[in-house]
């Protein structure tokens, strides 16, 4: 498996790339994120309430540093270990460094913020005016992320909103995503959880990956189920729900890899051809991003995508997944 998605990849590097490339969204992603959390519009009113609402989630969301300040969202860092060091995720630590460091061998593991940190991040938004707080995180089955939050709920005196997305990478972030559409239509803080509850319910991804390595080490994913991907001649096309990994399709070339996961893409659209979708595309390491380059360019031409943004797998993505990850995540708006 790991050969052939390696020529896969590798077959996509040839011509340079200037920042789309690089798996940006729209205003830039690769800079490194400011250790302020408050992005330029932190927070919006509900007029139907007249309450002024936070919005939060954690950077294995992987939002880019546009989408998270457009959307008025702040994001708590996790923590990466590279042998020893740790390092705050989109602060401190770029990510194609990350992906050096991985492929030099070098000993990974992430970890969760500390409740501090994120009472530091709701103390910021209460100063800020909020007077509730929606605080979305990646699933509880992956990290005590959301068990820091809830020590942190305690530490402040405005009511904190907890979610566990059930996902991780930018499912969470879509999950966070849908919830900041719904603040701004004017949905209360109970309707936000709400809907973030409802997209993670339907949010889907596919996605590619050069070795099941990374994720044996995770312990995550059972061995029976690592096994059989990595048996198969080609390259599988994956699906993870929660801690469920499944194989949509295998994939025999580049073309037949990007035309499976555009024909899940295509098949939800046609299951549910009342919303539109929002659709997130997204690599690991620099070898992939000629890869989601024409991930882009199939997901912009298909009919049914409201909106399209590109991200960078980051450390605490790849972490389990290594650096040769592609693919997409979509939900219905």
């Amino acid at each position: 498996m790991g050969r052939l998605l390696r020529s896969l990849v590798a077959s996509q590097v040839a011509e340079p790339l200037g920042a789309r490339g690089r798996g940006l969204a729209p205003g830039g992603q690769c800079r490194q994120r400011s250790h302020d959390p408050r992005p330029v519009r932190p927070l919006h009113s509900a007029p139907r309430y007249g309450v002024v609402i936070g919005l939060v989630t954690d950077s294995n969301a992987q939002l880019p540093d546009a989408l998270a300040e457009e959307l008025g969202i702040a994001v708590v860092p996790l923590v990466v270990s590279i042998d020893g060091r740790s390092h705050l995720e989109g602060v401190d630590l770029d990510v194609d460094d990350f992906y050096e460091s991985l492929a030099a061998g070098a000993e990974i593991a992430t970890s969760q913020p500390s409740p501090g940190e994120i009472a530091g991040v709701y103390r910021r938004l209460v100063e800020a005016g909020a007077e509730e707080i929606v605080s979305v995180h990646v699933a509880e089955a992956f990290s005590g992320t959301l068990n820091s939050a809830r020590l942190a709920a305690a530490a402040v005196e405005v009511p904190v909103h907890l979610v566990d997305s059930g996902h991780m990478s930018f499912s969470l972030g879509c999950c966070a995503w849908s919830a900041a559409e719904a603040r701004e239509s004017g949905s209360a803080a109970e309707e936000m959880v709400a809907r973030i509850r409802d997209v993670s319910a339907v949010v889907r991804n596919a996605f590619v990956m050069e070795s099941v390595a990374r994720a044996r080490v995770g312990g995550r994913v059972p061995d029976r189920v690592l096994n059989g991907i990595e048996a198969r001649p080609g390259v599988p096309v994956l699906e993870m729900a929660g801690s469920d990994l499944t194989v949509l399709g295998e994939a025999r070339s580049e073309d037949s890899a990007v035309d499976m996961m555009i024909g899940a893409l295509e098949s939800s659209l046609a299951a549910d051809p009342r919303h539109e979708v929002n659709v997130g595309v997204g690599g690991g390491s620099a070898a992939t991003f000629g890869l989601t380059d024409l991930l882009t360019r199939r997901v912009e031409a298909t009919e049914g995508v409201a909106r399209v943004v590109r991200y960078r797998c980051g450390p605490t993505v790849g972490a389990f997944s290594g650096p040769g990850v592609a693919g997409l995540v979509w939900y219905p708006r």
